[in-house]
């Protein structure tokens, strides 16, 4: 996908074709009994094989044109989004301890939540509601570890910038000769 990011560039209505068919193709899977009960768990359903590559490519697709159709500011918007991706990581490790027992509590003393738009505004919700935690955890648990890092990076761009520079200067001495060969011979 990253090689085709030209191509998904300002096309809005690719993009829109594959979110709906996305949504669509899951909103079917699910109706079918989605992981669970397709036919029974575990399911013998060979859906199960594909299922990733086609969330793969939805994703792909959603990101290679979003990357490639706007200019991106650092702020606004953007940072925001910027901000959830730096905590998500911290999010994903710690909704696991306390997502399900949210939800289950929820389900069972506050509401039903069998509505599929009511859940997706919940889950908004928490996840909005997660970003706090998400940032504690990023800021006193992740960046700790992340200052001790190799700068893997940097080294490697100092060394392709010093082949780039070796490059150049045989280039032009190359040029330099040539251009030197080429005078005529001054005729005595």
């Amino acid at each position: 996908m990253f090689n085709c990011r030209s191509y998904l560039s300002k096309r809005h209505w690719l993009a829109m074709v594959t979110l709906v068919s996305f949504c669509a193709f899951y909103y079917y899977f699910d109706a079918m009994g989605g992981y669970y009960k397709n036919p029974s768990y575990p399911s013998t359903n060979p859906l199960w094989i594909i299922m990733p590559t086609i969330e793969g490519l939805a994703y792909a697709i959603g990101i290679a044109w979003y990357e490639s159709s706007f200019s991106h500011s650092t702020t606004g918007v953007s940072k925001l989004i910027g901000k959830m991706g730096e905590y998500s990581y911290s999010i994903y490790l710690l909704h696991f301890f306390i997502v399900f027992r949210a939800a289950a509590f929820i389900h069972t003393k506050i509401i039903d939540l069998s509505n599929f738009y009511l859940v997706l505004f919940l889950s908004l919700l928490f996840f909005i509601g997660m970003m706090p935690i998400g940032y504690l955890s990023f800021r006193f648990i992740e960046s700790p570890f992340l200052k001790l890092r190799k700068r893997y990076i940097i080294q490697y761009l100092i060394i392709f910038y010093k082949a780039l520079l070796i490059c150049h200067q045989n280039f032009m001495s190359s040029v330099c000769a040539l251009k030197d060969a080429a005078q005529p011979m001054p005729v005595l």
